[in-house]
């Protein structure tokens, strides 16, 4: 049971990111601006529904892993001298 939770949780991810990686390409592609709009808006709000949701389908162990991740990425040079 937790194996497709796993793959769909992957899987909305990826979406999320081909959402993320779109949306600042989308307006120089020359179409016309109402389309370039309505495109950006709704891949904005997709990227990250699909983003909570997967959150939500890799559960805590995965939330543990990306705070992990921010907290190294974002220490101050105190915090990393002081260890």
């Amino acid at each position: 049971m937790k194996n497709w939770q796993n793959i769909f949780g992957l899987s909305l991810l990826g979406i999320a990111v081909f959402c993320w990686i779109a949306v600042p390409i989308l307006p120089f592609l020359g179409w016309h601006w109402g389309l370039t709009t309505a495109l950006v808006s709704g891949l904005f709000v997709a990227g990250e529904v699909c983003f909570a949701f997967s959150l939500i389908f890799l559960g805590k162990e995965f939330i543990a892993r990306i705070k992990q991740i921010f907290k190294i990425n974002f220490k101050s040079k105190k915090q990393i001298k002081n260890e």
